[in-house]
């Protein structure tokens, strides 16, 4: 089933209703403040390590070269705040998993191995809630 609307659209009208949404991005918090507690803009979704209900379907979001912050600005859907477009609030975290990158871009296939191994232990955590 194609999903219509962009990023937004497959956030909150995708197959499934997503009850954790993570963002990747060089500008994120720190996923060891996420993982570990010191960080939790979102009191609802409990952290990724405990605490709170399980979820069911999560969702993690790469954005390409230019981050997921390109594409919110190319999305008229998002709303703005101080004349820009801000999408940071779609996600229960948004997180910074290459830390200390030391290069200008990290490539997607490089950044989904990374996230995935950083997060991999929340995910089965959280399946054993």
């Amino acid at each position: 089933r194609a999903v219509r609307g962009g990023l937004k659209g497959v956030l909150e009208d995708g197959p499934w209703k997503y009850d954790m949404k993570i963002g990747t991005s060089e500008r994120g918090t720190s996923v060891d403040a996420v993982l570990f507690g010191s960080h939790n803009p979102s009191p609802s979704s409990g952290g990724l390590l405990g605490g709170g209900e399980p979820y069911k379907h999560c969702i993690v979001v790469f954005g390409g070269v230019h981050g997921i912050e390109s594409h919110v600005d190319d999305d008229e859907d998002f709303p703005t705040v101080s004349g820009e477009r801000c999408g940071v609030e779609l996600f229960d975290h948004f997180v910074n998993t290459v830390e200390f990158q030391g290069s200008r871009t990290v490539r997607t296939e490089e950044a989904v191995i990374a996230t995935m191994a950083r997060l991999r232990g929340a995910m089965v955590n959280n399946t054993r809630r």
